[in-house]
């Protein structure tokens, strides 16, 4: 008896995470209230823990992630990728299409700030309610500068990328924050969008590294050389095997 009381206990909890793996509702794109794109930046691989998604010839195409903010209507809400198509036309105008290669939850609208991305057939997230934001990343091409996000059952979003194609770069330090800033605008000096800074590096983190993708080393050498003469001291340059949706991570450790 006293096993048969068990068997059902177990059997009983199960069934309880069974109920609660499904209870999360699916719902189309088209039911998210006001979306509406925030920022972008480009980037030549997206790494997602599982995966590197990444471009073979930077020169013929790069992700474009674009940050979006919508107000969800119901807690554990499942959000799919496959919701989103991206409507674009070339300079040629011949007009063309790109599906979503990737997605994550981000807590802000700052750019730069996202989780991890999720990549794969179905790509997909699980949210609750209320204001959030999401990256969506496409695969474009070069002369790419006004597009639609083709919402399933929903309106679409124009967004205007441009024509800029700058290399994205990530910054963050375990030291005085207030340097941020000024690496900054010395990087962006050598034509690279910084999308992020971040006072979240590990504190026995040391020197500074800068993290590359790949198709990215030549750009990672020119950043190394206004670092080396900012800070007097040679940052250590290694491929990119960080979970990162930039191109360049630097770490500028005490």
């Amino acid at each position: 008896m006293q096993s048969r009381v068990r068997a059902m206990a177990f059997g009983g909890a199960m069934l309880g995470l069974l109920l609660g793996a499904q209870s999360a509702l699916a719902i189309t794109a088209g039911e998210l209230k006001d979306p509406r794109p925030v920022c972008h930046h480009f980037t030549t691989a997206i790494r997602t823990g599982l995966r590197v998604l990444g471009t073979k010839d930077p020169s013929k195409g790069r992700f474009v992630v674009i940050k979006v903010s919508a107000t969800v209507p119901k807690d554990d809400t499942v959000v799919f990728g496959s919701d989103f198509t991206l409507v674009y036309t070339h300079a040629n105008g011949r007009e063309d299409r790109a599906r979503l290669d990737a997605i994550a939850k981000a807590d802000s609208a700052k750019p730069g700030d996202y989780g991890r991305f999720i990549g794969g057939e179905e790509p997909r997230l699980e949210v609750d309610s209320g204001l959030r934001h999401f990256g969506l990343a496409f695969w474009i091409e070069p002369d790419v500068q006004s597009l639609e996000i083709h919402v399933l059952n929903g309106k679409p979003m124009t967004y205007r990328v441009g024509s800029d194609r700058m290399c994205s770069v990530f910054l963050t330090t375990n030291a005085d924050p207030s340097v941020l800033p000024q690496v900054k605008k010395l990087l962006e000096a050598g034509g690279v969008r910084v999308v992020g800074l971040s006072q979240g590096l590990t504190k026995g983190t040391t020197g500074i590294t800068i993290h590359y993708a790949d198709k990215m080393e030549s750009q990672a050498r020119e950043l190394s050389q206004r670092l080396m003469m900012k800070f007097k001291k040679s940052p250590t340059l290694k491929k990119m095997k960080l979970v990162s949706e930039v191109d360049i991570v630097v770490w500028l450790g005490k």
